[in-house]
């Protein structure tokens, strides 16, 4: 799957650098010689375990996404300019540079619901292109301030990350229903939600 968007090699160091520097993140006590073995033998314990939990869970959503990406493009012709934009901004905002170190893995559990969900949206969008227009303008009504701030900002952080992740349930809820959501969530919340943490 990685071969799309770099080697396999690259993508285990990539998780390996992830998991470390989350590690030591969350260790941020390290003032003495022995804190610091402490930590390395913690982190080399456990290593192993969870890298393969990661890319048991990865590799099969970067298959995804990249299936995805390839069917959107194929279809492109038969997209409006703003579903077409919006659905590649979808993506990229779920796979981008660096993504590893901001995403837990409970997030990106969720990840094939989302692909999922893009898919089944594109299929409503060729087929019943008025409902894909409806959809996505209360879509844009929530989704477009938040890109826009993100373009505007210096770094995406998990506050991005966690707010992109109610943005994903709210872009299931009005494209693909029946595979459900995690929690109640519409605009007025979203709208809401987007005022508190920003």
């Amino acid at each position: 799957a990685w071969d799309s968007l770099g080697t396999e090699q690259k993508l285990i160091e990539a998780v390996i650098d992830a998991r470390l520097e989350a590690g030591i993140a969350a260790h941020d006590t390290v003032r003495t010689q022995a804190n610091f073995d402490q930590l390395a033998e913690q982190l080399s314990s456990n290593l192993y375990r969870d890298v393969y939990q990661w890319l048991d869970i990865l590799n099969p959503v970067l298959i995804k996404w990249y299936q995805t990406w390839q069917t959107i493009e194929n279809h492109s012709e038969s997209l409006s300019d703003k579903s077409y934009a919006d659905m590649i901004q979808e993506l990229d905002y779920l796979i981008y540079d660096g993504f590893l170190k901001i995403v837990s893995l409970d997030q990106l559990k969720h990840y094939p619901r989302y692909l999922e969900a893009l898919n089944m949206r594109l299929e409503t969008a060729l087929h019943s292109p008025q409902k894909e227009t409806d959809k996505l303008a209360q879509l844009s009504e929530v989704s477009e301030p938040f890109y826009q701030m993100c373009d505007d900002a210096d770094i995406f952080t998990p506050a991005h990350q966690a707010f992109l992740m109610t943005l994903q349930e709210y872009r299931v809820s009005l494209f693909a229903q029946s595979l459900g959501t995690q929690q109640k969530v519409s605009g007025k919340r979203l709208k809401n939600l987007f005022k508190q943490i920003f």
